[in-house]
């Protein structure tokens, strides 16, 4: 046994992935996961900085784990860390170690690095899930898109998308674990592309897996629920798709939306209503 870690997850679905990703390297090099902080020799608390609310959390959490765990070795990962970084701001004192991409799998080596382990030089499939009826499968990350409020892009890179045949071992892994409700996740979910096909071509491949389970989709910005991807989803039917779609509204004021630098207007999001409507019939619903 190489220690005892323990993990805390702020922030969105894409982090409760890469913690359950990191959790998994983890243990494949020896590390055995504890429930309670106390017990732990390290101890991971993946940030977010979406909000400064969810700042504030973070340093709570923080402050929080060296509290009840004054001998283990606390660390930083995920994007409040980052942010600090960016800014060239100094770590809270309550920290031992601070990697903004640390918990995230392009950023796992520096990690392992700090803790003076040896790089696998590749990292594993989720095989299961703590929820085993449930998990969070992501399959994109980051933004090309520059919204005046938001400052992830800074803080998760450009948009990227995992590859089509690693995602769908990944998902029939978690099936045969036991999983009954996959929940695609992702920072732009919408922008999942391969070669020119995009987010249809995903969900008709996950849907084609042999196994007893549901989709659901993440958030999709509206000007990403193109006609290809409705047909898809309709075609499925509430049996294997959940409902309802998860379609961002920040604002009904056209004026507000352009300020934003968002890409759809009041008139095309009633119009994606209507055309989703119209695909899935009286069993349509949107939040």
């Amino acid at each position: 046994m190489k220690g005892r870690v323990w993990f805390e997850t702020l922030g969105c679905k894409a982090n409760q992935y890469d913690t359950e990703k990191l959790r998994a390297l983890l243990e494949g090099l020896g590390w055995v996961p504890v429930s309670e902080p106390g017990d732990a020799d390290l101890v991971l608390v993946n940030t977010c900085a979406v909000t400064s609310v969810a700042e504030k959390k973070s340093r709570q959490a923080l402050s929080r784990a060296r509290k009840l765990a004054p001998r283990a070795k606390v660390a930083a990962l995920g994007c409040w860390a980052k942010r600090l970084e960016n800014l060239g701001k100094p770590f809270p004192q309550t920290c031992d170690l601070a990697l903004g991409e640390g918990a995230r799998e392009e950023g796992f080596h520096r990690l392992l690095q700090a803790l003076g382990e040896e790089d696998p030089g590749g990292f594993p499939f989720l095989k299961n899930y703590r929820q085993r009826h449930r998990a969070f499968l992501k399959v994109q990350d980051g933004c090309d898109f520059h919204c005046t409020y938001c400052v992830i892009p800074s803080l998760r890179g450009p948009s990227r998308s995992r590859p089509l045949p690693d995602v769908l071992e990944e998902a029939a892994s978690l099936v045969r674990a036991g999983t009954r409700e996959l929940v695609l996740t992702g920072v732009c979910l919408g922008d999942w592309r391969e070669k020119d096909q995009g987010l249809e071509k995903l969900v008709q491949g996950l849907l084609e897996l042999k196994g007893t389970f549901r989709l659901r989709l993440s958030s999709v910005d509206p000007e990403r629920v193109t006609p290809a991807l409705l047909e898809v989803l309709g075609g499925a039917g509430t049996c294997r798709v959940c409902p309802p779609l998860l379609l961002p509204l920040q604002s009904g004021s056209d004026r507000v939306l352009k300020r934003m630098g968002r890409r759809y207007r009041a008139g095309d999001f009633r119009s994606i209503l209507k055309r989703a409507g119209r695909v899935f019939g009286p069993s349509f619903s949107f939040t």
